[in-house]
């Protein structure tokens, strides 16, 4: 098993049969060297995109768990877990999406977990509010 690809969202719809499209916010140079930054209205969404490669014939359930960094007591704390059922064999992998609602400020976390809580890969994100969102682009996921 294999994250093969992992992103955080402003909006993420499935098109017809297995076509995703993502709203991300416009690359900023040098992001990397700061960390990820998502910009946020109060009230709207945030979601998180993966896909997963398993070999065929694979079925185990697969986790998206959101934690959020306590900076006081410098701990994980997990706010929630959506499970879905993995089955393996697609070439492009296997594809979930999770959303937060009521995001607050802070530095965020979301695992992707497989069977018995085994993480095979997690994106880390620093959540900004703002009053508006920064330009936003539209990828094929």
């Amino acid at each position: 098993l294999a994250l093969r690809e992992a992103g955080i969202y402003h909006n993420v719809n499935r098109l017809n049969g297995d076509e995703y499209i993502g709203q991300a916010e416009e690359p900023l140079r040098f992001q990397f060297m700061r960390g990820r930054v998502f910009h946020f209205v109060p009230g709207t969404r945030v979601y998180f995109f993966s896909s997963v490669f398993a070999p065929n014939e694979l079925q185990a359930p697969l986790s998206h768990a959101w934690e959020y960094y306590d900076e006081t007591s410098h701990t994980w704390l997990p706010k929630f877990t959506i499970e879905f059922p993995l089955t393996g064999g697609r070439d492009e992998g296997y594809r979930a999406y999770s959303f937060k609602e009521n995001m607050t400020a802070g530095k965020w976390r979301v695992s992707v977990k497989v069977g018995n809580n085994r993480v095979i890969g997690r994106m880390t994100f620093t959540a900004q509010e703002v009053e508006s969102l920064p330009t936003l682009i539209e990828e094929k996921l």
